[in-house]
């Protein structure tokens, strides 16, 4: 059943930019998380950082947000107590959504090109897995064991994700068939994300580092890239901060977290700079 989060009015929409200022095109917004006043919301603006809008003011931590096709709604990770569930916030004001509403929990939702489904993990039935649901919560149903951070191709028809067994990239059909391993590296790979051509899959790994300090954080994380065929992998970045959440856009460019700052690069590491925007989980 959904439920309204109580904590949050109608009025979660807090505009930060001048009222009336006009939104940037939908392909130069950027949905993220950023923590402000001790407190991790949704926020929506533009790459110039200009519109900046607050979409979530509840006292959970509310991070790792995705686009609706049609830019109007965001599916994100809503903490409701103890429990991590899937909500959805629309731009319009509404009050946002628990679409899961399950005693586990559940986070990386990521919205199916054409709408009509939401990945996503969930330990509701096992120690974790990733499932697939309406965006009303309906017909839920797991699509492939140990997989978390799902990504989308651009034409539906496969979905990457982390691999909780092998801490590798993998790589299914829609319909969970056809697994296959996609980085084939003993190191911690996560965060996948498909270009708009459907060829590269950028994402956020330790393999660069032949000492780790702590596995799955830390600042040992970089952006890579691999062919959807698992060849050429490539390094994107190179420094000692921590690299995360890659998201490709428009002309192959990349977005990514570096160390709670929005940078952007291009599909081949250069021209990296970074963007007027605090914040982590970027979804372009």
């Amino acid at each position: 059943m959904l439920r309204l989060l109580a904590a949050v009015s109608a009025t979660a929409v807090v505009l930060v930019t001048p009222a009336g200022a006009a939104l940037s095109a939908p392909e130069q917004l950027l949905v993220f998380s950023a923590e402000r006043g001790g407190n991790s919301d949704i926020y929506v603006a533009a790459l110039d950082g200009t519109g900046l809008r607050r979409l979530t003011t509840g006292p959970g931590a509310d991070f790792d947000p995705s686009w609706s096709p049609d830019r109007r709604q965001v599916a994100y990770r809503c903490q409701l107590g103890t429990s991590s569930d899937i909500c959805i916030v629309g731009l319009d004001g509404a009050a946002p959504v628990d679409v899961t509403n399950t005693p586990g929990d559940e986070w990386s939702p990521a919205w199916s090109p054409d709408g009509r489904w939401i990945a996503f993990f969930s330990d509701r039935a096992d120690l974790g897995s990733l499932w697939l649901m309406r965006p009303d919560g309906s017909d839920a149903h797991r699509l492939v064991g140990g997989g978390e951070y799902p990504a989308w191709s651009p034409d539906g028809r496969l979905v990457a994700y982390a691999d909780m067994p092998t801490r590798d990239l993998a790589v299914v059909r829609a319909d969970g068939s056809h697994k296959r391993l996609l980085a084939r590296s003993p190191a911690y790979d996560m965060s996948p994300s498909i270009s708009l051509n459907g060829r590269l899959v950028a994402f956020d790994t330790q393999r660069g580092f032949a000492r780790v300090r702590e596995r799955g954080i830390g600042p040992e994380f970089e952006i890579y890239r691999v062919g959807i065929g698992g060849r050429n992998v490539r390094r994107l970045t190179r420094n000692k901060a921590e690299d995360r959440f890659p998201d490709f856009g428009p002309g192959g460019r990349i977005v990514y977290s570096r160390g709670g700052q929005l940078w952007i690069t291009g599909a081949d590491g250069r021209h990296a700079r970074r963007l007027p925007l605090h914040g982590s989980f970027p979804d372009w």
